[in-house]
């Protein structure tokens, strides 16, 4: 589904309450554009509790360009600096 074909379709009260699911493909991209689309969907009010955890994982593809702890699962090799970060507390909400 598109982004927007999403758009067209989650705020209709077909979808209600559960349309913010969709949001969830923004949220794990590894992409600097969907994160940042990530986050201004989760201003919705509706959803703002959920908008912390939207900033969190955008912060991670920012500072990395992508999910450091998806690496050893995907075959990728860890930077020094994404296995630092992966060794502090909180790394993994």
């Amino acid at each position: 589904m598109s982004p927007e074909d999403i758009l067209g379709f989650w705020y209709s009260d077909r979808v209600k309450p559960h349309w913010w699911n969709l949001y969830m493909p923004f949220m794990h991209a590894e992409s600097r554009e969907a994160q940042v689309r990530c986050c201004e969907l989760f201003l919705h009010p509706t959803v703002s509790g959920q908008h912390d955890y939207a900033v969190m994982h955008h912060d991670i593809v920012d500072r990395f360009g992508r999910f450091p702890h998806r690496n050893a699962i995907l075959g990728r090799e860890s930077t020094p600096e994404e296995v630092e970060f992966l060794e502090q507390p909180g790394s993994s909400f």
